[in-house]
C-alpha cells in the first residue's frame, strides 16, 4: 500500500513531510494549497478504505479521518 501511495505522490502526507497550508489564511495561494492538500487526504482515505474489510471500514467514516488519514493508517 505504501508503494501505491508513493507512486501517486501521496505518501509524503502520511510520512509527515508534506504539511497542510494554514487553514485560516485568507491568502489565495494558501487557500488553494490547503484545498489541494485536503484533496490528497481524501484520496489517501479512499485508498485505505478500499483495502480494508467493510466492517472495519465502517468505523472510519467520520470527516475527521478525511482530513487526517494518518489516524486510519496508524490503526
Amino acid at each position: 500500500m505504501s508503494d501505491q501511495l508513493m507512486e501517486l505522490d501521496l505518501w509524503w502526507i502520511l510520512s509527515g513531510w508534506d504539511v497542510a497550508a494554514d487553514k485560516q489564511s485568507k491568502d489565495v495561494a494558501d487557500v488553494a494549497a490547503y484545498h489541494k492538500y485536503l484533496h490528497k487526504c481524501f484520496w489517501i482515505t479512499a485508498k485505505i478504505h478500499n483495502t480494508i474489510e467493510l466492517h472495519i471500514c465502517a468505523q472510519y467514516t467520520a470527516n475527521f479521518y478525511n482530513e487526517n488519514p494518518w489516524s486510519i493508517w496508524a490503526s
